[in-house]
């Protein structure tokens, strides 16, 4: 449910305040070993960054994403 909110801040505008909603997610799924969310979690962080041309910080989001989904074999 904080993924939907965070993306209904992103469609108007408000970054800061997806932001904040990503990194608790990011925080509870970390400290749960959530890992299977945790890649999730990371590339919607990148889509906060991406619509502000913070092209560097949205890469860190993705690779991240990225390395996670490569070692859980994930398909999606």
């Amino acid at each position: 449910a904080w993924f939907d909110l965070a993306f209904v801040y992103v469609a108007q505008k408000k970054y800061d305040e997806a932001k904040k909603l990503l990194d608790f997610n990011v925080d509870y799924h970390t400290k749960k070993n959530q890992i299977d969310d945790l890649w999730n979690d990371y590339l919607n962080l990148s889509g906060v960054f991406i619509p502000l041309k913070k092209y560097t910080e949205a890469k860190k989001y993705i690779d991240l994403g990225l390395k996670i989904a490569q070692k859980l074999n994930s398909e999606s």
